[in-house]
């Protein structure tokens, strides 16, 4: 597509080109296609992130890191390359599979590297013996962790520097664990939130105390799943939403590139679900939109909620911790 002759908002070369929905050359329009169709993650920038505000060509020209978020400030990130939602919708499916049944026939090897939980590569589970019991601890830190790993099969991940996907996995994480957890609870057709065995999701020495409110305890359980009943979600509404919930955590400890990044990535998965929504609901598309957004609110409610739990925990029952090797990753996500 032609326009009058301008610049690249890229890298300002004069162009008469429109690209990507920005006025782009084909120089970085070629770029910003082959940066999303390699599997790589990014080279960080040696120059702190700062190539292209410098405005030195022979800088930022070699700098991909730089070249590839500039693209993405400019706005060149839109839906095209996700116009197949079907196509989208069963790749979501089989990323989903799989972490479910690392959840359930996984679990955490005694040599673990803590190390892989922030790196772009995969984490390392054993295989879980048939005879082998979770505790509710147990069952949170493989939800954790393959969650984790679920998110780092997102495209962004490999456009993020290493800083910000700690960030981002650490912030991020849990509140895909609870929406993953509420949904496969509500797959069981229960109206609380369970692990896979039926296992509460609150330790089992709580039973033992009186200082917890059972209605604190039942909200944690059951708010979430209330709202997800009263929608009745459906799989492709809760794939398409999860990967809106943890894009919309962001940090204020990202770079800026960063939350650009990832607030371009939670737009492009903001329009897919509104064009699902319109596909499947016909007149009351943007009504069901809106209330498919309102489980975002319910989800973040009761991870606060959780948070205020687990200071109790520590407070009432600091003997009732994790085994030494989930303590360890438990604090490992926490630093």
């Amino acid at each position: 597509m032609h326009s009058t002759n301008q610049f690249c908002t890229v890298c300002g070369q004069s162009t008469s080109l429109f690209n990507y929905g920005a006025m782009c050359c084909s120089a970085c329009s070629s770029f910003f296609r082959r940066s999303l169709s390699v599997k790589t993650p990014l080279r960080s920038c040696q120059n702190s992130e700062l190539c292209f505000k410098q405005y030195n060509r022979a800088v930022y020209a070699e700098c991909k890191f730089c070249r590839f978020h500039k693209c993405v400030q400019v706005g060149m990130l839109n839906t095209q390359k996700y116009s197949d939602l079907p196509k989208l919708m069963h790749e979501l499916s089989h990323l989903d599979e799989e972490r479910k049944k690392k959840t359930v026939n996984m679990t955490i090897p005694e040599c673990f590297d803590l190390s892989s939980i922030f790196n772009y590569t995969s984490i390392k589970f054993a295989k879980k013996s048939p005879n082998l019991h979770l505790s509710s601890h147990d069952w949170g830190c493989m939800h954790q962790l393959t969650s984790m790993e679920f998110i780092k099969t997102f495209q962004f991940i490999k456009f993020l520097s290493m800083q910000d996907l700690k960030i981002f996995l650490k912030r991020t994480h849990f509140n895909h664990v609870l929406f993953s957890t509420a949904m496969a609870s509500f797959s069981c057709k229960q109206d609380f939130m369970s692990f896979p065995d039926g296992t509460d999701v609150f330790p089992e020495s709580i039973a033992n105390v009186t200082c917890y409110n059972p209605h604190f305890l039942n909200r944690i359980r059951c708010k979430l799943m209330a709202r997800m009943i009263e929608l009745n979600i459906t799989t492709s509404e809760y794939l398409l939403l999860s990967a809106i919930i943890f894009c919309n955590s962001v940090s204020t400890d990202l770079s800026e590139n960063g939350r650009t990044l990832i607030n371009s990535y939670q737009k492009v998965y903001g329009s897919l679900l509104f064009q699902y929504c319109e596909e499947t609901n016909q007149k009351n598309g943007p009504l069901r939109f809106s209330e498919l957004l309102s489980v975002c609110h319910a989800v973040a409610k009761t991870h606060e909620d959780i948070k205020k739990f687990f200071l109790l925990f520590q407070v009432y029952q600091p003997e009732a911790q994790p085994v030494q090797l989930h303590q360890d990753v438990i604090e490992y996500l926490s630093m």
